[in-house]
């Protein structure tokens, strides 16, 4: 599905959320350590766009996708970043070693994972003592009207435009199912400290259309931590 739509995707992104998908990217990346020696993965790295910014923050970077069609645009688009590797892979059976990551990113890709309790465990795995992850998801708006605007948009205004722009309607029909059902808010931050991260919270964008997620894998066992706010 993904490898269909990869030469439109980042095109449609900019359409479809008028340009705000590349702030509340900014957002995510501001919202984590800087560290120049240290090792980053972008999970479920699709044309790579969070790459350049954690590119700058990081001594290497891993973007891993289970898309041919999303990586071959991220080899192309960013063939300029010399400390940045792209491998193809599942986000469900990481084939990195245990605590081999500073920070772990993953935008817009949680949801789609078959079993994303599994895909946590992964990210828990391969994280470092001491390093930090953080995820952008799309969620559920609270406010009943807002809500059901978006629900409509989502539902009927999509699925138009994307397949009209990349011949594909069947993924843009998709995607939106599956935000409509992921836990978000703190739903999603009791998932993260079930598999063991701490100092998780989450941070509402545009009413509760996406989330920021944000938790750190302690060196020491400690108590679970909760923080949810809104913007």
């Amino acid at each position: 599905m993904f490898d269909a739509i990869s030469p439109r995707y980042d095109l449609l992104n900019t359409v479809l959320s008028v340009g705000l998908h590349r702030v509340w990217e900014r957002l995510l990346v501001r919202g984590l350590p800087k560290l120049p020696s240290g090792r980053c993965l972008d999970l479920c790295t699709g044309t790579g766009a969070l790459v350049p910014r954690l590119a700058s923050r990081y001594r290497e970077v891993i973007g891993v996708d289970i898309s041919t069609g999303m990586l071959q645009v991220a080899r192309n688009r960013w063939r300029q970043l010399t400390n940045v590797i792209w491998c193809e892979g599942d986000a469900q059976s990481l084939s990195f070693p245990d605590n081999h990551f500073d920070c772990i990113t993953v935008a817009y890709g949680v949801r789609n994972w078959p079993d994303f309790r599994k895909g946590l465990g992964e990210i828990f795995r391969v994280t470092r003592p001491g390093g930090s992850i953080g995820i952008l998801e799309f969620g559920q708006p609270r406010n009943l009207m807002w809500r059901s605007l978006f629900g409509f948009y989502s539902k009927h205004v999509i699925p138009a435009v994307g397949g009209l722009i990349s011949g594909e309607r069947a993924p843009y029909e998709y995607l939106p199912k599956t935000a409509a059902v992921f836990p978000c808010g703190d739903a999603f931050v009791a998932e993260l400290c079930c598999v063991g991260f701490s100092s998780a919270r989450a941070i509402s964008l545009a009413g509760g259309v996406a989330f920021i997620y944000t938790a750190v894998k302690n060196a020491e066992p400690n108590e679970e931590s909760i923080d949810i706010r809104g913007s």
